[in-house]
């Protein structure tokens, strides 16, 4: 046990690296592809309007995964943290998922945050049904999108890709909670019924008609972000239409623990998906940046929200 324990500092470490690296080596790409005295300067054209537009857009999302979150506790049938207080924890979330190496930071914080209510299992619980049931409506939107270009605009390896990923992920939680549940529970071992619980419990999260509409509400909120963000870049190479089937299997792409807040392959993801179109990668990766950057102010804007909010009174422990 003390050798294990040893070992995990150096397997954090080295998770860090690595992720280090993937957004590394992947920024450094798309700065090739588009230069940085380019990228500088399309983002200053991005109007105020826009951008404000898109903060806003972000703003609402926070609020609605912040009530996903109460909702998947009820679901649960644990506890829930006041409107407040899921508000400013899923505020400060926010903040910690852009700036930490992946968004564990941030959901570790919710988690924290709400043991002190619930317990640090039934906090933990919560956090993590929240954060499959946004993953498998991610992946469900995604799906549908790049189905959609491939039906529009012919075989591409970008959206069948696309396609591919996404829909392996969404059988992968929806089959898991349906099937798996009953393979783990024959197993004679308690963490595997454990296992089996939980997910029977998340099946119960996704069959939840308003949660999983709130979730996909969630990703809708995303594309108008980027849409707003490319209408206000003045940028004509490239169709509204192209973000809206592209964008989801970048999200996805970028929800995979591989980076720093999904920095570098959110970009590459976006460039990649452009290629169905012959659209060079100046404008999916300036948009891509762009929406980095107004996600990262939405964290900021959580943060202080946080703080103000911590200073109200609350009817729960905050």
């Amino acid at each position: 046990m003390v050798e294990t324990d040893s070992k995990r500092p150096v397997f954090r470490a080295a998770a860090i690296v690595l992720r280090v690296l993937v957004s590394g080596v992947l920024i450094w790409w798309c700065l090739r592809q588009v230069g940085l005295e380019t990228l500088r300067h399309g983002l200053g054209r991005v109007n105020y309007t826009a951008a404000a537009a898109a903060i806003i857009i972000l703003l609402a999302q926070l609020v609605l995964n912040a009530w996903r979150w109460r909702l998947v506790c009820a679901a649960l049938g644990h506890g829930q943290p006041s409107p407040r207080n899921a508000l400013r924890w899923c505020g400060l979330s926010l903040l910690l998922s852009q700036v930490l190496p992946s968004t564990i930071g941030g959901d570790a914080y919710r988690i924290g945050a709400f043991s002190r209510q619930a317990g640090l299992l039934a906090a933990a619980r919560t956090v993590v049904h929240d954060r499959l049931i946004g993953m498998m409506a991610l992946a469900a939107v995604a799906a549908l999108t790049s189905s959609i270009a491939l039906s529009v605009s012919g075989f591409s390896i970008a959206f069948a890709s696309m396609l591919a990923f996404s829909g392996a992920i969404f059988l992968l939680l929806a089959g898991g909670a349906a099937f798996g549940r009953h393979v783990l529970q024959r197993i004679p071992y308690p963490v595997a019924r454990r296992f089996g619980d939980e997910l029977r419990a998340f099946r119960t999260v996704y069959q939840s008609p308003i949660i999983f509409f709130v979730s996909v509400a969630v990703q809708v909120l995303t594309l108008v972000a980027v849409v707003a963000i490319h209408m206000g870049s003045g940028r004509q190479d490239a169709e509204t239409w192209q973000f809206i089937v592209v964008t989801p299997g970048a999200m996805l792409a970028s929800a995979m623990p591989v980076s720093l807040g999904g920095w570098g392959v959110r970009e590459g993801a976006m460039a990649f998906g452009f290629r169905a179109f012959d659209t060079a990668p100046d404008t999916p990766i300036l948009v891509s940046v762009a929406y980095g950057l107004m996600l990262l102010v939405t964290g900021l804007l959580g943060s202080i929200l946080w703080s103000v909010l911590r200073s109200g009174r609350s009817a729960h422990v905050g």
